[in-house]
């Protein structure tokens, strides 16, 4: 070999006082450079004579770090990317994350995935990085990632959840019965921290800890045989440290303080549950008298509350989560300390990687091809353990219960109901705003009409069928027709035709009328718009799914008439220029040219000349509305389905029961204030491998 080089070089490479420069050394392995030929980029002295003069190497076999750079380049390519994965999975378990830093070959892949979570899990996807599942992690916008709401937020609080993988991941029905279902996520249970299944899970992850370092400083103990000194100790160490946060400490936290997204069982008040014994002795006290119990289909039970979370897809499932009170937003990805270890945890890893092969170049080749073959050893055994993800210490499991329905309350909208009694529920109304902004959000839409304060003061004012209550006609409500000094009429003698339009007869009003004299300010209304979206998930939450509407006027909009807190009706408005006779703060008029002032979102009707009257276009909206009402169908059954599922902490497999309720009502008193009792006395240490969801009270274990 040295026969073949220039002379210098070789003069250079013999003489035992001058050492090649360190870069020689360290940037073939980081960079993996291929070569032509199979001799050695730098020849040097494996063994010195007891005299110090070199041995012949001729006699000895090449140097293993200047031959196997092209095989280290391809198993690391052939690793990175399932390293990466697996550390990115949340469904992989707990030994399967740990053991991403046993073999240097892939190690690669683990310091992208920390990487991208010290520098920001949505910054790193929109910079082009993958996030191959980490998306979880974190409640910033990333692909995948839905618009989650809570509900009765006067801020519309919202942020983005990715449950793909994770427990709320299961939420999703197969061959559903309705056309629309709502799944709602009751709450989880899992034995708390303590006691001797915490002893056992600690016992766990401390095995799983020690055999990551041990297995990750093994190849570097080799060095040992023929190297001593600060650089070899330092290099075990800086692997053991890397194994041991990069490996074990980071992903456990990772995994531990991500929330899981919905309330736990014994966390839940027993106030969102109605009380089965409330009308009892009423309803004996009926039957003892030969009639019939009291219908409590009115009363106002709703299967949410302020503050539980909604996400609103575009067609898709609806999904409502339980929450306890002060329920965390943020997810561990987030958390500016896991991030500083995540950066940490990269620096170990780049350190323990660099002094490898500072000390892989000082080697003999007999250590050289020892250390070659633990590290393929070792990436086979992983390997094999991930294809076959063998039962070996594996965690408990965590149970989960949720409830499909078509409607969110107690009572359903029929299709050819013609109903306007009665006032909606709150709950329905905050429902519909937060999941019309979530669905807006997802699908890219404007929520500027979409506005809380606003909208939730319809709770308790607006009947649940709104759109059969028809239009009203503001010049019999004002008495007169627009005219720039509008003509107040005389209070004693007009009264307000209370509407009651159906779809097939829009001029027929119905007998009952409101005095003017019950209401102030007889001269003007107040009128709060109704975004379609809001009215589309005002409707689904109560079990019926209007028909599909396409504005032929996208300016007009509908809105909903109130003369103090009575409702009226319905109303038209479209915005047009102020005419130098309408009122400076004017922006719009009604289909009789009546002036709206004021906000857009709250306006103020006023019997003032806005503007000619535009009828055609109105009438065109309103046929429209009313299409859409009449075209609406259920969005199912009446039943409900509650399910239950036991899944193995890291798989999303387990036990699946399912049980059909005739109503709602049976499943808040029956089912969801027995499993919160259930649990809040429960005693944990007689659980087996499953933490029981129901008792057998309902004649039910599970």
């Amino acid at each position: 070999v040295l026969e073949s080089q220039p002379p210098q070089l070789a003069t250079m490479l013999l003489d035992k006082h001058r050492k090649p420069p360190l870069i020689w050394r360290v940037l073939p392995p980081l960079l993996s450079i291929s070569r032509v030929t199979a001799a050695p980029l730098i020849a040097r002295d494996d063994q010195t004579s007891g005299t110090g003069t070199t041995s012949g190497s001729g006699d000895e076999a090449p140097n293993i770090v200047s031959n196997f750079q092209d095989l280290g380049a391809v198993l690391s390519l052939l690793a990175a990317d399932t390293v990466e994965k697996k550390l990115s999975d949340p469904k992989a378990a707990d030994w399967e994350r740990m053991s991403t830093t046993w073999s240097l070959f892939g190690i690669i892949g683990a310091v992208r995935a920390h990487l991208k979570v010290a520098a920001g899990i949505s910054g790193a996807e929109r910079a082009g990085v993958d996030l191959c599942g980490a998306g979880v992690y974190t409640s910033k916008q990333t692909n995948g990632a839905m618009s989650v709401l809570k509900i009765g937020s006067p801020t519309l609080e919202r942020w983005w959840q990715n449950d793909e993988g994770q427990m709320l991941g299961e939420l999703e029905l197969k061959n559903s019965p309705w056309i629309r279902p709502h799944v709602v996520a009751m709450g989880y249970s899992q034995c708390p921290f303590k006691g001797r299944k915490a002893v056992a899970e600690v016992v766990r992850q401390l095995l799983w800890t020690f055999t990551t370092v041990a297995v990750t400083c093994t190849p570097a103990i080799l060095f040992r045989g023929s190297s001593s000194g600060i650089l070899v100790n330092f290099t075990i160490v800086s692997l053991a440290v890397s194994g041991l946060i990069a490996g074990c400490l980071l992903p456990l936290l990772m995994k531990i303080c991500n929330p899981k997204g919905v309330a736990h069982f014994s966390q839940l008040s027993t106030a969102r549950f109605p009380d089965p014994y409330k009308n009892l002795l009423q309803d004996m006290i009926l039957e003892s008298q030969g009639e019939d119990p009291i219908s409590r289909d009115s009363d106002p039970i709703a299967m949410f509350e302020d503050g539980d979370r909604v996400i609103t897809p575009d067609g898709g499932t609806c999904r409502i989560f339980w929450q306890e009170p002060n329920a965390p937003t943020f997810r561990s990805g987030d958390l500016i300390l896991i991030r500083l270890l995540a950066a940490f945890g990269t620096c170990t890893i780049l350190v323990g990687y660099l002094c490898n092969y500072l000390e892989l170049g000082k080697a003999s080749s007999r250590i050289s091809y020892a250390w070659l073959g633990v590290q393929v050893g070792i990436l086979f055994i992983r390997y094999c353990l991930w294809a076959t993800r063998p039962p070996i210490l594996e965690g408990g499991t965590v149970g989960l219960a949720f409830i499909a329905t078509g409607s969110l309350v107690q009572y359903s909208i029929e299709p050819e109901s013609t109903d306007t009694s009665g006032f909606v529920q709150k709950e329905v109304v905050s429902f519909a705003i937060a999941s019309a902004v979530s669905k807006a959000i997802n699908t890219g839409e404007s929520i500027a009409t979409l506005d809380y304060p606003t909208l939730s003061s319809l709770a308790g004012a607006i009947p649940p069928d709104i759109l059969r209550t028809g239009f009203l006609d503001l010049k019999t409500v004002f008495g007169c027709a627009p005219e720039v000094q509008p003509r107040k009429p005389p209070v004693s003698t007009l009264s307000i035709p209370q509407l009651r339009q159906t779809p097939s007869s829009s001029t027929s009003q119905t007998a009952e009328e409101i005095p003017l004299t019950e209401l102030a300010h007889p001269d003007e209304l107040r009128a709060i718009r109704l975004p379609w979206s809001f009215l589309e998930e005002y409707y689904t939450a109560q079990g019926l799914i209007l028909g599909h509407l396409q504005w032929p006027v996208s300016d007009i909009y509908l809105a909903a008439a109130f003369r103090k807190e009575t409702y009226l009706g319905l109303v038209t408005i479209r915005p047009m220029q102020r005419q130098d006779y309408s009122p400076d703060d004017m922006f719009a008029t009604t289909s009789e040219g009546f002036a709206v002032c004021g906000d857009p979102l709250n306006c103020t009707i006023r019997p003032v000349k806005g503007g000619l009257m535009d009828t055609h276009y109105h009438n065109i909206i309103r046929t429209k509305i009313r299409d859409g009402r009449e075209s609406a169908v259920a969005n199912g059954p009446a039943h409900c389905e509650l399910h239950a599922r036991h899944l193995r902490i890291g798989s999303s497999t387990g036990e699946h029961i399912t049980l059909t309720m005739p109503s709602l009502f049976e499943v808040m008193t029956q089912w969801g204030a027995q499993a919160v009792d259930h649990h809040k006395n429960k005693d944990h240490s007689k659980c087996g491998k499953a933490c029981s969801i129901f008792s057998a009270e309902n004649g039910v274990v599970f």
